[in-house]
């Protein structure tokens, strides 16, 4: 599934203005990120431009989407911000 094909306008078309699109691509999600997409599908207007000034944030969701992290604290800006090191292994 293509990043721009994602149901959530409203967050990839913040996205798009950042570089979350290759971020995404060069973490090669299977899902094309749509499992991350869904997760701030109806996240306020500050988390999306939180997440969309900082798509390094996106590394630190898909490890703790892989370790199975509670949905809630995954999709916390400022849980993602402060688990920057993050590691499940």
């Amino acid at each position: 599934m293509s990043f721009h094909h994602v149901h959530n306008k409203k967050f990839t078309n913040r996205c798009i203005e950042s570089d979350f699109e290759d971020k995404i691509a060069e973490l090669g999600l299977p899902d094309g990120g749509k499992a991350f997409l869904d997760d701030f599908a109806n996240a306020s207007k500050e988390v999306i431009d939180d997440i969309g000034n900082n798509p390094d944030l996106l590394s630190v969701w898909v490890k703790m989407e892989k370790a199975g992290v509670n949905p809630k604290l995954r999709r916390n800006p400022k849980v993602l911000k402060k688990s920057k090191n993050f590691d499940c292994n």
